[in-house]
Protein backbone atom coordinates (compact mmCIF):
# COMPACT_ATOMS: atom_id res chain seq x y z
CA UNK A 1 0.00 0.00 0.00
CA UNK A 2 1.09 3.35 -0.73
CA UNK A 3 1.84 5.81 2.29
CA UNK A 4 -1.03 8.10 2.18
CA UNK A 5 -3.76 5.59 1.21
CA UNK A 6 -3.82 3.11 3.97
CA UNK A 7 -7.13 4.27 5.81
CA UNK A 8 -9.24 5.85 2.58
CA UNK A 9 -12.15 3.90 0.30
CA UNK A 10 -11.16 4.54 -3.33
CA UNK A 11 -14.35 4.19 -5.43
CA UNK A 12 -13.26 3.71 -8.76
CA UNK A 13 -9.57 4.14 -10.14
CA UNK A 14 -9.47 3.94 -13.87
CA UNK A 15 -6.24 3.85 -15.03
CA UNK A 16 -5.38 3.39 -18.98
CA UNK A 17 -9.25 2.67 -19.31
CA UNK A 18 -9.84 -0.06 -21.86
CA UNK A 19 -12.15 0.50 -24.68
CA UNK A 20 -15.53 0.37 -24.16
CA UNK A 21 -16.44 -0.14 -27.71
CA UNK A 22 -15.63 -1.57 -30.54
CA UNK A 23 -14.94 1.93 -31.79
CA UNK A 24 -12.12 2.29 -29.20
CA UNK A 25 -10.70 -1.61 -29.52
CA UNK A 26 -10.56 -0.62 -33.84
CA UNK A 27 -9.03 2.59 -32.58
CA UNK A 28 -6.48 0.49 -29.91
CA UNK A 29 -5.59 -2.19 -32.32
CA UNK A 30 -4.74 0.06 -34.81
CA UNK A 31 -2.57 1.49 -33.10
CA UNK A 32 -1.29 -1.45 -31.52
CA UNK A 33 -0.24 -2.53 -35.23
CA UNK A 34 1.43 0.22 -35.57
CA UNK A 35 3.61 0.43 -33.04
CA UNK A 36 4.33 -3.16 -32.88
CA UNK A 37 5.10 -3.30 -36.31
CA UNK A 38 8.30 -2.88 -36.06
CA UNK A 39 9.31 -5.19 -33.29
CA UNK A 40 6.84 -7.84 -34.41
CA UNK A 41 9.55 -10.54 -35.09
CA UNK A 42 10.40 -9.96 -31.13
CA UNK A 43 7.08 -10.24 -29.98
CA UNK A 44 5.39 -13.43 -32.11
CA UNK A 45 6.28 -15.50 -29.18
CA UNK A 46 4.33 -14.28 -26.39
CA UNK A 47 1.19 -14.84 -29.09
CA UNK A 48 2.33 -18.73 -30.11
CA UNK A 49 1.38 -21.01 -27.06
CA UNK A 50 3.94 -23.89 -28.74
CA UNK A 51 6.95 -21.07 -29.40
CA UNK A 52 6.24 -19.21 -26.27
CA UNK A 53 6.81 -22.78 -24.01
CA UNK A 54 9.86 -23.26 -25.65
CA UNK A 55 11.74 -19.58 -24.10
CA UNK A 56 13.33 -19.60 -21.41
CA UNK A 57 12.25 -17.15 -18.45
CA UNK A 58 15.00 -14.62 -19.43
CA UNK A 59 13.90 -14.38 -23.16
CA UNK A 60 10.40 -14.60 -22.01
CA UNK A 61 11.29 -11.63 -19.75
CA UNK A 62 13.06 -9.52 -22.64
CA UNK A 63 9.98 -10.35 -25.33
CA UNK A 64 7.62 -8.45 -22.49
CA UNK A 65 9.62 -5.92 -22.16
CA UNK A 66 9.68 -5.23 -25.82
CA UNK A 67 5.70 -5.84 -25.74
CA UNK A 68 5.53 -3.14 -23.25
CA UNK A 69 7.99 -0.68 -24.87
CA UNK A 70 5.16 0.51 -26.70
CA UNK A 71 3.01 1.42 -24.37
CA UNK A 72 5.52 4.00 -22.94
CA UNK A 73 5.89 7.84 -24.12
CA UNK A 74 9.29 7.36 -23.71
CA UNK A 75 9.85 3.94 -24.24
CA UNK A 76 13.18 3.26 -22.66
CA UNK A 77 11.44 4.38 -19.28
CA UNK A 78 10.12 0.34 -19.84
CA UNK A 79 13.90 -0.28 -18.02
CA UNK A 80 11.68 0.88 -15.14
CA UNK A 81 9.10 -1.71 -15.39
CA UNK A 82 9.79 -4.39 -12.85
CA UNK A 83 9.39 -7.87 -14.86
CA UNK A 84 9.06 -11.27 -13.54
CA UNK A 85 7.04 -13.39 -15.71
CA UNK A 86 7.51 -17.48 -15.45
CA UNK A 87 7.06 -19.37 -18.26
CA UNK A 88 3.72 -20.32 -16.87
CA UNK A 89 2.68 -17.24 -15.79
CA UNK A 90 3.37 -16.43 -20.04
CA UNK A 91 1.37 -19.61 -20.94
CA UNK A 92 -1.53 -18.61 -18.55
CA UNK A 93 -1.70 -14.95 -19.90
CA UNK A 94 -1.43 -16.73 -23.40
CA UNK A 95 -4.38 -18.63 -22.40
CA UNK A 96 -6.40 -16.09 -21.51
CA UNK A 97 -6.03 -13.90 -24.09
CA UNK A 98 -7.15 -16.90 -26.31
CA UNK A 99 -10.60 -17.15 -24.53
CA UNK A 100 -11.01 -13.25 -23.93
CA UNK A 101 -10.75 -13.05 -27.95
CA UNK A 102 -13.32 -16.13 -28.58
CA UNK A 103 -15.76 -13.14 -26.80
CA UNK A 104 -18.17 -10.90 -27.75
CA UNK A 105 -15.84 -8.25 -26.03
CA UNK A 106 -14.10 -8.16 -29.45
CA UNK A 107 -16.87 -7.86 -31.52
CA UNK A 108 -18.71 -4.85 -33.72
CA UNK A 109 -22.00 -5.68 -31.25
CA UNK A 110 -19.41 -4.85 -28.42
CA UNK A 111 -21.07 -1.78 -26.29
CA UNK A 112 -20.37 -1.46 -22.55
CA UNK A 113 -21.65 2.00 -22.42
CA UNK A 114 -24.90 0.95 -21.36
CA UNK A 115 -23.28 -0.96 -18.50
CA UNK A 116 -21.03 2.42 -17.45
CA UNK A 117 -24.16 4.34 -17.71
CA UNK A 118 -25.36 2.09 -14.14
CA UNK A 119 -22.16 2.77 -12.37
CA UNK A 120 -22.86 5.64 -9.51
CA UNK A 121 -20.16 5.96 -7.51
CA UNK A 122 -17.25 8.39 -7.90
CA UNK A 123 -14.48 7.27 -10.80
CA UNK A 124 -11.41 8.99 -11.34
CA UNK A 125 -10.42 8.13 -14.88
CA UNK A 126 -6.19 8.60 -15.28
CA UNK A 127 -4.91 8.52 -19.17
CA UNK A 128 -1.58 9.36 -20.86
CA UNK A 129 -1.84 11.86 -23.84
CA UNK A 130 0.55 9.35 -25.09
CA UNK A 131 -1.23 5.95 -24.20
CA UNK A 132 -1.15 3.35 -26.95
CA UNK A 133 -5.02 2.81 -25.92
CA UNK A 134 -6.68 5.90 -27.79
CA UNK A 135 -7.37 9.31 -25.39
CA UNK A 136 -11.16 9.05 -26.77
CA UNK A 137 -11.32 5.80 -25.00
CA UNK A 138 -11.10 7.47 -21.92
CA UNK A 139 -13.32 10.40 -22.87
CA UNK A 140 -16.28 7.82 -23.77
CA UNK A 141 -15.56 6.47 -20.61
CA UNK A 142 -15.72 9.14 -18.58
CA UNK A 143 -19.10 10.61 -20.35
CA UNK A 144 -20.49 6.77 -19.31
CA UNK A 145 -19.94 7.09 -16.02
CA UNK A 146 -22.05 9.64 -13.99
CA UNK A 147 -19.70 10.87 -11.03
CA UNK A 148 -16.94 10.70 -12.90
CA UNK A 149 -13.68 12.64 -13.38
CA UNK A 150 -11.02 12.21 -16.31
CA UNK A 151 -7.31 13.40 -15.68
CA UNK A 152 -5.09 13.24 -18.83
CA UNK A 153 -1.09 13.33 -18.34
CA UNK A 154 0.94 15.17 -20.71
CA UNK A 155 3.98 13.20 -22.00
CA UNK A 156 2.77 9.96 -20.66
CA UNK A 157 1.98 6.89 -21.92
CA UNK A 158 -0.31 3.61 -20.22
CA UNK A 159 1.69 3.62 -17.68
CA UNK A 160 1.85 7.15 -15.36
CA UNK A 161 2.64 5.75 -11.99
CA UNK A 162 6.46 5.40 -13.69
CA UNK A 163 6.30 7.99 -16.00
CA UNK A 164 4.61 10.38 -14.22
CA UNK A 165 4.36 9.29 -10.78
CA UNK A 166 3.91 13.07 -9.18
CA UNK A 167 0.95 14.05 -10.82
CA UNK A 168 -0.74 10.10 -10.69
CA UNK A 169 -0.63 9.84 -7.30
CA UNK A 170 -1.39 13.99 -6.90
CA UNK A 171 -4.83 12.90 -9.05
CA UNK A 172 -5.67 10.51 -7.02
CA UNK A 173 -5.56 12.23 -3.44
CA UNK A 174 -7.10 14.99 -4.75
CA UNK A 175 -9.74 12.75 -5.76
CA UNK A 176 -9.64 11.27 -2.45
CA UNK A 177 -9.97 14.20 -0.41
CA UNK A 178 -12.92 15.50 -2.44
CA UNK A 179 -14.83 12.02 -1.95
CA UNK A 180 -14.15 11.86 1.33
CA UNK A 181 -15.35 15.02 1.84
CA UNK A 182 -18.89 14.31 0.61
Amino acid sequence: MYRGFESLSLRHLLVGSAPADYKGQKAFADEFNKRTHSIKHKIDPLFNDKILSALSKEQINDAYRDLFSVYFEEPSNVQKLTLDMSKESAIGGFNVLSLMLKTPYFTPDCNLIPALRSLTVPTLIIHGNQDIIPVDTAKTVQQAIQDSKVVYLNDCGHFPYIEKPNEFFSSIRSFLSKVEQR
